[in-house]
């Protein structure tokens, strides 16, 4: 047994060896050269990882054994080495039972805490622990998971004592689960298409690449927020940059799909044209048809933009060719006529500035079942959505 354990440890630290391992730091510029945190989607594997503005993302072809295990669930520990105490973090999907157990590496249990884990992000501190290397073990009655901590800490004759540290409601999210360490990891095999958003205060920033050296990437920061205070995150796609989600400004001839909040909260609110004009951002407008011409041209022209600018999730299947690639992150949030609600989860529609005539303007439109992005024209009084494009 203790043949094969190493002949498998061997194989993927050979595998490793061969698979290609970049690192990505980032910058912040623009409005702001602080980079608060990261979250990083492999929209290729569906996979995702928060961080630090501070660390830097290490991709990798196999995850290291200490860093990442069979198992789904990730588990954060930080400081690590540590001195006097450290802090243990993990995400679960539901309220349940969690024993925590920290064992020496010849499998002597040192320690254990058995406590309710809510939904979310949970955290438990350690403390007391000697100079050594040890196992964490955390186990549910669903899933369990282990991670290596390393004590530097220079206790003697004291109890080593695990405490539960309640998480503020504000860091609930999984995406905000991040470590303290400088490197984080996460697989990632050559060719995969990264969605990385950057985040420095209220400011977002987004960028799609396909990673093929180790690099330092600089996010650009545009101020980009509405009349009532909603901030929206911003994507450079060529030499525009736009907005990345739809303008959820509420106003007077505007609407939520179904006449439902969530629906705003989700796909941005719905307006009539005359309306659409008056409100963008300041320092943004409403795009001319020109301009997302210019768009769907760089994204190499209609029959294909769509797939480009579509969002990965959130679509009626098939979504067809949706690869998100732009990080334009279109959602199918429908239209409305006269309190007549249709198309949700098909179809997007977005209006631009121009006239076609006295009743009807240029709208753009992408839909589920194909990679187009077509061009038509409404009627004024119909309620589609808004994207801003920065002046």
């Amino acid at each position: 047994m203790k043949k094969t354990i190493t002949f498998i440890m061997l194989l993927l630290i050979a595998i490793a060896a061969k698979a290609q391992n970049y690192q990505i730091s980032f910058t912040g510029s623009g409005e702001s050269s602080v980079v608060d945190s990261i979250y990083v989607e492999n929209l290729t594997q569906g996979t995702e990882l928060g961080l630090a503005g501070s660390e830097t993302l290490n991709l990798v072809g196999t995850l290291s054994v200490d860093s990442h295990f069979a198992d789904v669930k990730d588990i954060k520990i930080y400081p690590n080495p540590m001195q006097e105490k450290s802090r243990i973090a993990f995400y679960n999907d539901q309220a349940d039972i969690v024993k925590l157990e920290v064992f020496n590496l010849v499998g002597k249990l040192i320690s254990s805490k058995t406590e309710k884990a809510n939904l979310g992000i949970n955290t438990f501190e350690i403390n007391g622990l000697p100079a050594g290397v040890y196992i964490v073990k955390l186990s549910t009655n669903s899933w369990q998971s282990s991670s290596k901590l390393i004590s530097e800490g220079v206790a003697m004759n004291s109890q080593t004592i695990i405490s539960r540290v309640e998480t503020p409601q504000t860091y609930q999210n999984k995406s905000t689960l991040n470590s303290s360490q400088s490197i984080i990891q996460m697989q990632y095999n050559d060719g995969d298409l990264l969605l990385i958003e950057g985040l420095s205060g209220d400011n977002v920033s987004n960028i799609t690449m396909v990673p093929t050296q180790s690099q330092t990437l600089n996010l650009e920061f545009f101020g980009c927020a509405d009349a009532d205070g909603n901030n929206y995150a911003t994507v450079t796609i060529g030499n525009q940059v736009w907005m990345s989600e739809n303008l959820n400004y509420e106003t007077g001839n505007s609407w939520c799909y179904d006449a439902d909040d969530a629906n705003c909260d989700l796909y941005g609110r719905l307006y009539d044209w005359q309306t659409a004009l008056t409100v963008c951002p300041s320092g943004w407008h409403l795009p001319s048809d020109a301009e997302w011409t210019e768009l769907i041209d760089y994204l190499g022209g209609p029959s294909v933009a769509g797939g480009k600018m579509k969002s990965v999730t959130g679509w009626y299947p098939p979504n067809v060719e949706a690869t998100n690639s732009s990080g334009f992150s279109g959602l199918p949030g429908g239209a409305v006529i006269t309190n007549y609600y249709f198309d949700v989860d098909y179809y997007t529609y977005w209006w631009s500035s121009t006239e076609y005539n006295a009743d009807r303007a240029w709208h753009r439109y992408i839909y589920f079942g194909n990679d187009d992005s077509t061009k038509h024209h409404g009627n004024k009084n119909y309620g589609y959505s808004c994207r801003c494009i920065k002046d």
